[in-house]
């Protein structure tokens, strides 16, 4: 069984916003946590030096790092956090030795907030579209951020697996006579392709595009109605 000595550092590091947390000891709450911009620095250590810092936090002995990509071996690089060296790559051992840590882990951020489905209180739920839930049925997780975050937790007896994703690359299309209307519109993905994505819609960016192809159909259309769609999108963003 691994062990994580305190003090503990734990990190969510997304496309645009990396967040920094110290648990003091076992019996700690968390602390406050500390905001800043993923690229801060082109060496990823150096923001951990900044947050712990900033936040005023005891020098950690281990570290907690869920990333928003896919984890091969010891290292993760992040699918919409691009640099002036390109995709922002993080290193376990690297990250380690530069920091003096005794431990770590690194893990998908959407495998660790499967991992998080079991312990959430009552009060943090919400019923969304009527039904009741499945007991021991598998729990998916989607988030939509600066890219679209997809997990899921497999129950397995008295345990938990969690499956980490990269289900927001998933191809999405028209399907409704409205989405048709709209497609057009939407333009291309990041690479210049016709292929788009659930990152490419459901997202930060994603937003920003659904906004500007509303506007571009209302135009074309003369239609109220794509008007309208259109203001409510400006109106929620």
């Amino acid at each position: 069984m691994r062990v994580f000595p305190y003090p503990c550092l734990v990190a969510d590091v997304g496309g645009t916003n990396a967040r920094f947390a110290s648990v003091e000891s076992r019996v700690s709450p968390l602390s406050p946590a500390i905001h800043l911009q993923t690229g801060l620095h082109e060496e990823f250590a150096e923001t951990v030096e900044v947050a712990i810092a900033a936040g005023g936090f005891a020098r950690p002995r281990s570290l907690l790092l869920a990333a928003a990509g896919v984890v091969e071996g010891h290292s993760v690089a992040l699918t919409n956090a691009i640099t002036l060296k390109g995709l922002l790559c993080l290193d376990g051992r690297h990250l380690a030795n530069r920091l003096g840590l005794e431990q770590g882990l690194l893990l998908n951020d959407f495998e660790a907030l499967s991992l998080s489905l079991p312990f959430l209180p009552a009060d943090g739920l919400q019923s969304l579209g009527g039904g009741q839930a499945i007991t021991d049925a598998p729990r998916i997780v989607i988030g939509p951020g600066t890219g679209l975050g997809v997990g899921a937790l497999v129950p397995q007896g008295e345990r938990f697996f969690a499956l980490a994703s990269e289900g927001g690359h998933v191809g999405i299309g028209p399907v409704t006579p409205a989405d048709f209307a709209l497609w057009p519109f939407l333009g291309k993905n990041q690479s210049g392709g016709d292929r788009l994505s659930g990152d490419d819609i459901l997202s930060g960016r994603g937003l920003t595009r659904l906004y500007r192809g509303f506007g571009q159909l209302a135009a074309a259309s003369g239609s109220s109605r794509y008007r309208g769609n259109h203001a409510c999108l400006r109106g929620r963003a």
